[in-house]
């Protein structure tokens, strides 16, 4: 399987290219989600999106329950190899 990448804007303006690492829909709000990965610093982040196929609109605002099930995804993917910003 190719893996998938997306090019994220930074707060200081510079563009990284990130890894898709898993596309999800939350089962309490039916937001479509993605958690990428930096390869600069192995840190993985959470964005929910309008298009989960080209991962357009990223939202990063999450609920308190959304930031929940956002993490058992990601424990499950990672079991503690990487950190969940």
């Amino acid at each position: 399987m190719d893996k998938a990448y997306i090019t994220i804007e930074k707060e200081d303006g510079t563009e990284e290219q990130m890894e898709i690492v898993s596309a999800f829909t939350l089962t309490e709000s039916g937001k479509r989600c993605i958690i990428y990965k930096s390869e600069t610093d192995n840190k993985c982040y959470a964005a929910a999106c309008e298009d989960i196929k080209e991962y357009t609109d990223l939202d990063t605002n999450f609920t308190d329950s959304e930031k929940a099930q956002i993490q058992t995804v990601f424990d499950t993917i990672y079991k503690g190899v990487y950190e969940y910003e």
